[in-house]
C-alpha cells in the first residue's frame, strides 16, 4: 500500500473515534460563514415580494448568494479535514429544518404577493431553521485542530 493510501486509512480509523485529530475549525468557521450567508439569502427571498425594488433586490442577492457560495466552498475544501462520527447524519439532519422552512416559507410568502407577515417573522423563521446546521458547524470548531 503506498504512503497516500497508508493516510488515508490512518484518517479512517480516526474518523470512527468520537473526536479523532485532524478535524479543521477552519473548516467549522467558513461553514458557519456560509450558513449565515444562507439565512440572509432566506430572508430576502422571503420579504422581496414586499418591497417595491423585491424583484431586482432578490435577482442581485441571488447572484451574489451564488459568488459567496462558490468562494466559500472552494475554500472549504482546502481546508477540510477528519470528521467526527455522525457528521454526516448530523448534517443531513439539521439540514431538513431550513428546507421544510424554505418549502412552507416559499408557500405562504412567496406564492402571493404582497403577504402580510412582518419582516420580524420571516426573518425569525430564516434565522431559527439554521441554528442546528450552525451547530454543526460550532461542534467542529469545538472539536477541531487539536
Amino acid at each position: 500500500m503506498g504512503q497516500t493510501g497508508a493516510r488515508f486509512s490512518h484518517a479512517a480509523a480516526q474518523a470512527r473515534e468520537r473526536n479523532p485529530r485532524g478535524i479543521s475549525t477552519r473548516e467549522g468557521r467558513l461553514m458557519i460563514l456560509q450558513l449565515i450567508a444562507s439565512v440572509v439569502m432566506m430572508s430576502i427571498f422571503f420579504q422581496a415580494h414586499n418591497w417595491y425594488w423585491g424583484g431586482i433586490i432578490n435577482f442581485a442577492s441571488v447572484g451574489v448568494f451564488l459568488i459567496l457560495t462558490i468562494m466559500m466552498s472552494t475554500r472549504m475544501e482546502r481546508v477540510r479535514g477528519v470528521h467526527p462520527a455522525g457528521h454526516k447524519w448530523r448534517f443531513l439532519l439539521a439540514s431538513l429544518l431550513p428546507l421544510l422552512a424554505i418549502i412552507i416559507g416559499g408557500w405562504y410568502w412567496t406564492l402571493y404577493e404582497p403577504h402580510s407577515a412582518s419582516w420580524l417573522l420571516t426573518t425569525s423563521v430564516a434565522v431559527l431553521s439554521y441554528i442546528p446546521l450552525i451547530m454543526v458547524g460550532y461542534s467542529l470548531i469545538v472539536r477541531g485542530d487539536r
